[in-house]
């Protein structure tokens, strides 16, 4: 399993060593509580310190710089991190490779101060156990494996979301495209199967629109599992986010959207890549007519129904506080009173 090359602290570095300059007090109290779940992923903390750390190895360990070995850190052979007046030591695990801060303090009085980091660290390790109760606890390499695979989900998702938008790059040209989808992170099976974009600009038949219609072909045991769900909205939010615009049957999707949506979706997907970022889900901004009924089940078990006006949708917020669907509302208004 490929972890984080990212250098991250240890739970003990966060509860007895980083005291202050914490960018938000939400951590803060969080880290006091022992609440790691909403402060994840560690690695991306918001202290200067830490960020400084998690900036210094990047996904090319080619690139790795050389920091000062501690002289004082002993067998532990831990490099300085230095940021303004703080200091840490990074520990690099060798049967990982992970990178570990695990101690910090202050540079205080020339290395003379009592509570200075080097001088902290220096009757750490002149300790029986010699400075091991610094490195990861059992805790820790938990925490971490949680996250690694929350890395590798994540990581699985921008691989989609940026073969969609190569392919939304040429599709003007070509009309129509074919987008491999990637093995899940299990690698179990090996394939997810792909899907067809087709794409056409209608400008002047009075109403001036872009409309994509997608199709996909699953392999069989991900046309009704967990992966093949999620490698198909992921593709739907790259294409277009606004949930409530998708019109979908079975494996075919269509979408209408505003001249200038195709240019526009490029742009917000590369500059998402760019920072490594997935594009969230936008919620309708309008409420659906539908069967009461469906709506109480949907509600509860999470699942898409299918609005008076064709959107399929599920519904996750209250209809009361938004504007009726005008599509909806004209097709009640059919209906016998």
């Amino acid at each position: 399993m490929e972890h984080n090359r990212r250098a991250r602290p240890t739970v003990r570095l966060l509860a007895e060593d980083l005291h202050a300059n914490w960018e938000d007090p939400h951590y803060t109290r969080a880290i006091a509580d022992g609440r790691w779940d909403t402060i994840q992923p560690l690695g991306e903390l918001p202290h200067p310190l830490l960020r400084k750390a998690a900036a210094m190895y990047g996904p090319d360990p080619r690139q790795d710089p050389a920091p000062r070995l501690i002289g004082c850190s002993g067998d532990l052979r831990l490099r300085e991190l230095r940021n303004a007046q703080w200091r840490a030591g990074i520990w690099t695990d060798p049967a990982t490779g992970v990178r570990w801060v695990v101690t910090a303090g202050l540079a205080k009085g020339d290395h003379q101060d009592d509570d200075d980091f080097y001088k902290l660290l220096e009757r750490q390790v002149a300790k029986p156990d010699r400075g091991s109760s610094l490195l990861p606890t059992s805790q820790d390499f938990t925490l971490l494996k949680r996250e690694t695979a929350a890395w590798a989900l994540t990581r699985w998702h921008l691989d989609i979301q940026n073969r969609i938008a190569v392919a939304l790059r040429g599709i003007r040209s070509t009309r129509t495209v074919v987008v491999e989808l990637p093995q899940t992170p299990s690698r179990q099976p090996s394939r997810i199967g792909r899907v067809e974009i087709e794409f056409d600009n209608i400008p002047d038949d009075g109403t001036p629109r872009e409309e994509f219609t997608l199709t996909f072909e699953l392999e069989p045991a991900h046309q009704a599992s967990r992966w093949g769900w999620l490698a198909m909205e992921r593709v739907l939010i790259s294409v277009a986010p606004p949930v409530q615009d998708w019109d979908r049957h079975q494996n075919h999707a269509w979408v209408i959207c505003e001249v200038g949506h195709l240019d526009r979706q490029g742009w917000c997907i590369d500059a998402a890549d760019s920072r490594s970022e997935l594009l969230s889900a936008e919620q309708g901004a309008v409420g659906h007519y539908t069967h009461s009924a469906h709506i109480a089940e949907a509600s509860v078990n999470g699942t898409a129904i299918r609005a008076m006006c064709g959107v399929v949708f599920v519904p996750m917020r209250d209809p009361d506080q938004l504007p009726v669907c005008p599509r909806c509302a004209e097709q009640f208004a059919t209906l016998p009173s």
